[in-house]
């Protein structure tokens, strides 16, 4: 007879019945004045999450309640690591809570149809933030008798944090408060610069040993129930295809807004003249002239990002909202008027004959659009790698690493998924020197395999393999 095991039931066997009740979760909804807020409860072992009004969206303390250090949530990195996740985090909501916590931000959740503001009493978020830290010390401890069980006569002297670079600043926040803890199995803590490592694409490539382990996986069909979506390998080539032009497109921008500086002083030169009655002809070609080649400079930004689709066979053009980002809110006057304005004027003068101008064209600077790792599938995610490298700051670098020399380095991170982005960080941490590396998030996240409506990527049936 053979018996089905959902998830929950699975936990409950393996860790003992810890985790199936202990829970950060919406306990009760309220209105408060003009605010309809959403109370976030952290229930220890209290019985099952009674009054749960967003099973969706919660984040699971189990393991981080059990005080064991050697009991978490993990996740397999490459390099033999493993990530120690301290929560289970389900749905995203209530883990944006605790990012945004700490720049004093709101989060809202959808509950029933209706928009409520999540809040947590300041005792509740205590108990939960010394538990948590109890937890990171025990897993810490856990490890540190791990590494010296293989190396007997290896001697820490300290603990350092190493938040992992982030939009936002949860990660260096609890690094502090990590650091913040006196004493960490009997050593001291300090923080390392996250600045150490920036995210930079130029060094990007394949990971060819991470494929090689996973060859079949890589060579098989990559979307379900779309034979003509190529295999996973043929995803990665095309990605790191588009990604190579990164370089190019951003040259491409820097050119753009070194043109749009020049119209734009021609353009108050000419506004000055204007109101002074004075209009010079020269002026006035000069300004369209900068008009016409800063409209074509503008075109040329996704005519540099030409890329070859191996799958189709042929060449394609990203779009120009996927690469850049038009600078609307600056000094002065709005860029519709700017931009009105400028043309109207060449029109007034009938200095647009001759230039294929349009009307349409915002006249601004341009910005790179951030390039964005979680935007991949997460195939493509793990088979790259170099997504990190060291800061143009030697001496800075070079100043931190001997700081972190033979002591046991944290490196914290908000949450864990694939594990493309961990496994990397501390790949480029161990490069640089630092060899005892324990990997802690926040909390574990599902991996994400949606491309798109509607479009799936075929997950590893068994995983991936990790072995070294």
């Amino acid at each position: 007879m053979i018996f089905q095991l959902n998830e929950e039931q699975y936990n409950w066997i393996v860790n003992g019945g810890d985790i199936i009740n202990e829970d950060v979760y919406v306990d009760d909804v309220s209105k408060r004045g003009s605010r309809n807020v959403a109370n976030l409860t952290y229930s220890q072992g209290a019985g099952y999450n009674k009054g749960n009004k967003s099973s969706a969206d919660m984040v699971k303390t189990g393991l981080m309640d059990n005080g064991n250090g050697s009991s978490t949530y993990e996740v397999p990195l490459k390099g033999g690591l493993v990530s120690y996740n301290i929560t289970d985090i389900n749905g995203t909501e209530v883990m944006h809570y605790f990012k945004r916590k700490f720049e004093r931000q709101q989060t809202e959740i959808n509950i029933q149809g209706e928009r409520y503001e999540l809040d947590m009493e300041d005792a509740e978020w205590e108990r939960f933030k010394s538990t948590f830290l109890s937890k990171v010390s025990a897993v810490v401890q856990y490890r540190v008798q791990q590494f010296k069980q293989h190396n007997p006569d290896i001697e820490f002297n300290q603990v350092s944090i190493y938040p992992v670079p982030s939009s936002s600043n949860f990660n260096v926040m609890m690094a502090k408060q990590i650091s913040g803890v006196d004493m960490i199995n009997g050593l001291p803590t300090r923080q390392i610069n996250t600045e150490i490592l920036k995210k930079n694409t130029n060094k990007l490539e394949k990971d060819q040993d991470f494929i090689e382990k996973n060859k079949e996986y890589y060579d098989s069909q990559r979307f379900q129930n779309n034979s003509n979506g190529g295999t996973h390998l043929q995803g990665v080539e095309n990605d790191m295809n588009k990604l190579s032009r990164y370089a190019d497109i951003n040259q491409q921008i820097e050119h753009t807004n070194e043109i749009v500086e020049k119209l734009l002083t021609r353009y108050y030169t000419l506004n000055n003249q204007m109101r002074q009655g004075n209009v010079s002809p020269k002026t006035l070609e000069s300004l369209a002239e900068l008009y016409y080649e800063y409209q074509n400079s503008v075109k040329s930004i996704t005519k540099v990002s030409e890329w070859y689709d191996v799958i189709a066979q042929k060449t394609r053009n990203q779009r120009l909202e996927k690469i850049a980002k038009a600078l609307k809110y600056t000094k002065g006057p709005s860029v519709e008027e700017r931009s009105g304005a400028i043309y109207n004027i060449l029109k007034q003068y009938k200095m647009l004959n001759g230039f294929n101008t349009t009307n349409t064209t915002e006249v601004c600077r341009w910005e790179p659009v951030n390039f964005q790792i979680k935007k991949m599938g997460n195939d493509v995610r793990m088979a790259l790698k170099n997504y990190f490298q060291p800061n143009e700051d030697a001496e800075m670098v070079k100043n931190e690493v001997e700081k972190a020399m033979g002591t046991v380095i944290v490196v914290f991170d908000d949450n864990v998924s694939g594990g493309a982005t961990l496994s990397d960080i501390c790949l480029q941490l161990q490069n640089l020197g630092l060899e005892f590396v324990i990997p802690i998030t926040f909390g574990r996240m599902r991996t994400s395999y949606n491309q798109g409506r509607n479009i799936i990527i075929n997950k590893p049936e068994n995983g991936f393999n990790y072995r070294t």
